[in-house]
């Protein structure tokens, strides 16, 4: 296994994250039930928090439909923890983008919109964090992409209240 830097989410972690090395084992399925193809694929250099990554190109992701607690003022409960676990997902690994058509392709502050999805294995980085109990369902913009809503809220109804230290 190779390590990711410890830069990755700065003082937060406390030493480095084992990652498996490459991207051998994907099967080509996708986690969407709606066969939508991927809209490119990319390495994840920096997780800026729990629902923002960095792409090796510098192309700044938000998890689109998945809100994730504030790591930065004001610093929100389960903030840090759910910087951590998509660290842990994603940190050096490389991951496929999915959007519908017709989704904005960019945020206000210009950051890629798309639904992360770890290409080793298939997992959905915007359910995975829903899961866990450390994003929810950004009600504003589930029209934008159903399929993804309707996953993440799945997900966050049977998710557990997370015991952040943060709290």
């Amino acid at each position: 296994m190779a390590a990711v830097p410890c830069a990755v989410l700065g003082l937060l972690i406390a030493g480095c994250i084992p990652t498996p090395a490459g991207d051998t084992g994907r099967d080509g399925t996708s986690p969407r039930g709606d066969g939508l193809a991927p809209v490119r694929s990319a390495e994840v250099v920096d997780v800026v928090d729990g629902d923002t990554v960095v792409l090796a190109d510098g192309t700044r992701v938000r998890l689109a439909i998945t809100d994730a607690p504030e790591l930065r003022e004001p610093l929100e409960t389960c903030g840090p923890e759910s910087a951590r676990r998509t660290a842990e997902l994603v940190a050096g690994q490389r991951v496929a983008l999915y959007r519908p058509a017709g989704a904005p392709a960019t945020d206000p502050f210009g950051r890629t919109l798309a639904e992360v999805v770890r290409v080793v294995d298939g997992t959905s980085v915007n359910v995975a964090l829903a899961t866990d109990g450390l994003a929810r369902v950004d009600e504003r913009f589930t029209d934008e992409d159903p399929d993804l809503a309707a996953r993440v809220r799945r997900a966050a109804d049977g998710s557990p209240d997370p015991d952040c230290v943060s709290r």
